[in-house]
């Protein structure tokens, strides 16, 4: 999963499970690698089409922006001293990236498509990027989108970072998959200089 170090310097593209239809992801999965931001599942595997969990992607976002605390706070009662992700989640509720719920994390639950858009306009404003609004009804299934997502969800939108299903639907409650979530950080590291 996350938990190994990553190889940098790694030039032939790594795993072998991208099958037909993920085409598009293998540039952005390399990069993630490249940029020293995740690992396969294993070695050769990377499981393109499995969900991404919410401890994984703040883990993804810390790595490549270098946000990690070094003390141990018990911020919340499900992230545990010593776990790959603590660091990370630590550092992402101390800038308010993610607020929790019922004082729990839930860093093993898959995360959504409208809590990645959340994540990531939280990170746009904590690092004072502006960044502009845009129109989440433009989405087949906009009313779908729960009310504290939509304005995060239009402004990936805007930015390009999202363009949703070939359908035209957002699916705001749908589970990020790991090739997914190698295009949205990918994208949305384009936005920050």
């Amino acid at each position: 999963m996350l938990e190994g170090k990553v190889d940098p310097t790694q030039e032939k593209f790594p795993f072998n499970d991208v099958p037909v239809g993920y085409e598009w992801a293998k540039t952005y999965i390399q990069e993630l690698v490249d940029k020293g931001m995740t690992t396969g599942v294993t070695q050769t595997k990377f499981h393109p089409s499995k969900s991404v969990t919410r401890g994984q992607f703040v883990t993804m976002i810390g790595r490549a922006l270098h946000l990690e605390e070094h003390t141990y706070q018990a911020t919340f009662k499900d992230v545990k001293k010593g776990e790959y992700y603590t660091p990370y989640i630590l550092k992402a509720a101390e800038i308010g990236l993610v607020k929790g719920n019922h004082g729990a994390f839930q860093p093993h639950q898959p995360i959504s498509r409208e809590q990645m858009a959340l994540i990531i306009t939280r990170l746009y404003e904590h690092l004072n990027i502006q960044a502009p609004t845009g129109n989440y009804q433009s989405f087949k299934d906009y009313e779908n989108i729960s009310p504290y997502a939509r304005e995060a969800v239009g402004t990936l939108k805007e930015l390009g970072v999202i363009t949703g299903k070939a359908n035209g639907e957002f699916a705001p409650r749908q589970h990020l998959t790991r090739a997914q979530s190698a295009k949205v950080l990918i994208e949305s590291l384009q936005h920050i200089k």
